[in-house]
């Protein structure tokens, strides 16, 4: 389970990178 959860935190903070990057490119 605490392993299940990591990975939840690991992939949204991917997300976050790549929403930040589209971002910049963006502009």
């Amino acid at each position: 389970m605490l392993r299940s959860r990591r990975l939840e935190v690991v992939l949204s903070l991917e997300e976050r990178k790549e929403q930040e990057a589209l971002e910049r490119m963006g502009e």
